[in-house]
């Protein structure tokens, strides 16, 4: 009785007016936070379907008020919020045929929704990182309504942050059984692009900033600097450093965690590798920074802050250095 009325409800939202279709949506929306998860989990299936028939304005208005539920809600009201938005990754090539979009506002409201979607696998909760990766292998790469051409569209966007997000949990073998599943869905697509499709490239960006400092904390200011270099134009790697000179800071695992958090919903933003330390002001340790990404142009960034006080900014740069690393100082409004 509830797939027939979900999908009912489907079938029935192109002859309603857009004022009646926004009312539906509100009700179903709020039908993710009901205490009865028995009834709660059929929602997602055909909420998401449903906002496909919203207009641009109330779909935007939409996604703000999704977010706002994954964010101050209980954890099994953040996992159906995923559960929703992978739904609308699932129907979202369709949108542009019902209200004709320009691709670049259809590729920046499908980005912001992966974001969202990301976000998850860096959440404080084990079920709701569980059922975000779900989401991700069998609703995404999984999905029998998706192309191959769309799911490596996805791909292009998201592997990188994906795995990157992977490999800062500590993954119990539990865990990893729990999500084997979605592993395998992700295979088979690669698999089965290249099979269909040949050679399964991506284009990968060329420009590269590398951003150290000890993020105590990872602030509001730090993101808005990070997505602006992001805007402009680079793919950004956040070095956490295990201390400071100048002043006592916590942790550097919960530093950093606090940076996962953070990011995990920004595209091109990646937390450098824990396990390869680079002092500025070691020569060797330059080289081996510009030897991990050998096909791209690394630059560093830094703030006025530490360009006074950082003794690796005062030394006379030698010619090789000048000529690898373009500094860009990016100064922190008061």
């Amino acid at each position: 009785v509830r797939n027939k009325a979900g999908n009912s409800l489907v079938q029935l939202g192109p002859m309603l007016t857009i004022d009646q279709r926004n009312e539906i949506a509100f009700e179903l929306i709020k039908g993710l936070e009901i205490d009865e998860m028995q009834y709660a989990k059929y929602i997602p299936e055909y909420l998401g379907r449903f906002v496909m028939l919203l207009s641009p304005k109330e779909l935007d208005e939409f996604i703000i008020d999704l977010k706002n539920i994954y964010n101050n809600t209980n954890e099994r009201s953040s996992a159906l919020v995923i559960d929703t938005f992978g739904v609308m990754v699932q129907y979202y090539p369709e949108y542009k045929e019902r209200f004709g979009e320009d691709n670049s506002v259809l590729e920046k409201r499908l980005i912001k929704i992966l974001g969202i979607i990301l976000g998850g696998l860096a959440n404080f909760n084990t079920q709701v990182k569980q059922e975000t990766f779900l989401v991700i292998g069998q609703y995404i790469f999984g999905s029998k309504i998706l192309s191959l051409k769309q799911k490596h569209r996805v791909f292009s966007l998201i592997y990188k942050k994906l795995l990157t997000l992977i490999n800062e949990r500590e993954v119990s073998d539990l865990f990893f059984f729990n999500n084997s599943a979605s592993f395998t869905h992700i295979y088979r697509f690669i698999s089965d692009y290249e099979f269909f499709n040949g050679k399964f490239d991506i284009k990968e960006n060329k420009n590269l900033a590398f951003f150290p400092g000890t993020f105590d904390p990872f602030s509001l200011s730090h993101k808005g600097i990070v997505t602006e270099i992001r805007n402009l134009g680079y793919d950004v790697y956040l070095a956490v450093d295990e201390f400071s000179w100048s002043k006592r800071v916590q942790p550097r695992l919960i530093r950093r965690q606090i940076i996962n958090m953070s990011i995990a919903d920004e595209l091109g933003v990646f937390l450098f590798s824990d396990d390869i330390p680079i002092n500025l002001s070691n020569n060797e340790d330059l080289k081996i920074l510009k030897s991990l990404f050998p096909s791209k142009e690394v630059h560093i960034v830094a703030g006025s802050d530490v360009i006074i006080n950082a003794t690796a900014y005062k030394r006379r740069p030698t010619k090789s250095t000048i000529h690898n690393f373009n500094h860009i100082e990016f100064k922190r409004a008061n």
